[in-house]
């Protein structure tokens, strides 16, 4: 009898220890306490394909799937279209100060939800989405719709421009026609103080977010009332590196760090907690060096540009780390 009560006894124990196993296992492989790379899908260029040099290279995602590469920093300034799966399109722009030139402090690109295309340099430039000039309008200085080097830009849901403004420590907003809408921003490195901000991105429900020199990853209103801090300087998870240099935001609200000096893509979760990350130093599928450039599509596939091995590499949807305590996982299997 007692053999027998100490069999089933065993025997149960054995089942829900396996049973834990098996959870820990499935949440592990789907993301759940390591995360995982997402599939590398493809790449486009490389050193010797004469198609990138090895400069401060941004990305933008057209509304319509394509893909822009604004290559700067090489004396042959230009934007290249491609299709998401790398088929060259077109390529515009050069050297020079003029209409649909672009000139050395140029840094930024970005998308508008009707296909416009913006370029920055101390200046803002519209085009249509095939590269036909249509505007310009802002200028080098410290006064309303004027910058002092524009590190990033990106729009809103209602096309409106918000333009990292690196040399006056501020965020500067614009219509889609141009029309100044705005400024704020104070200098420092305190809560809600900017620090030469570079990479910025506008979430689906209006709010702002700003990576600066400090380094770190804020998050402000539309108005630029401070909301939070979601990362700060460093190399450990949901930390970044020096000036990370693009942003992006999927269809999930999942926020995308170009952190170029890691050699990494970070992922933070809406709330603003870690998500994942992946990236090593290498010329291999998913390894960067020196990524400078993030964009995502309405798939939730991702865009590198990877500076130094000169090309872009395309990645499928990214399943995030859920954090997971020993309790969570009990509760989960009773």
């Amino acid at each position: 009898m007692r053999s027998a009560l100490r069999f089933r006894w065993c025997t149960a124990i054995g089942l829900r220890v396996s049973a834990l196993s098996v959870l820990i296992l499935h949440l592990t492989s789907a993301g759940g306490i390591a995360g995982g790379n997402p599939p590398f899908i493809l790449q486009w260029g490389g050193p010797g394909s004469g198609l990138f040099s090895a400069s401060n290279n941004s990305l933008a995602h057209s509304p319509t799937g394509e893909v822009y590469v604004l290559e700067t920093g090489t004396g042959s300034e230009r934007v290249q279209l491609f299709t998401g799966d790398g088929m060259f399109i077109t390529r515009w722009g050069s050297f020079g100060t003029g209409p649909g030139e672009f000139g050395p402090l140029t840094n930024a690109i970005t998308c508008g939800p009707d296909g416009s295309v913006y370029v920055a340099d101390v200046r803002i430039q519209k085009f249509t989405p095939m590269g036909a000039y249509v505007s310009q309008w802002g200028s080098y200085g410290s006064g309303d719709g004027q910058f002092a080097g524009c590190g990033g830009m990106a729009t809103d849901a209602a096309g409106n421009l918000y333009v990292a403004d690196e040399g006056n420590d501020r965020i500067v907003s614009f219509s889609s026609t141009g029309s100044f809408l705005g400024n704020w921003g104070v200098s420092g490195t305190g809560p809600g103080q900017l620090l030469n901000p570079f990479g910025i991105a506008v979430e689906s429900d209006g709010n702002v977010l700003v990576s600066d020199g400090s380094p770190r990853l804020q998050r402000f209103s539309a108005l630029g009332a401070y909301l939070g801090t979601l990362a700060t300087g460093g190399a450990g998870e949901g930390q970044v590196g020096c000036c990370p240099l693009q942003l992006a935001v999927d269809p999930d609200r999942r926020i995308f760090v170009a952190d170029w000096q890691n050699n990494r893509i970070e992922v933070f979760a809406p709330d603003g907690s870690f998500g994942a990350q992946w990236g090593t130093l290498g010329t291999g599928p998913g390894q960067f060096n020196g990524p400078t450039g993030v964009a995502a599509d309405a798939d939730g596939n991702v865009f590198v540009f990877d500076r130094e091995n000169q090309r872009v590499q395309k990645f499928g949807y990214v399943t995030p780390a859920r954090p997971t305590s020993w309790g969570r996982i009990k509760a989960i299997y009773k």
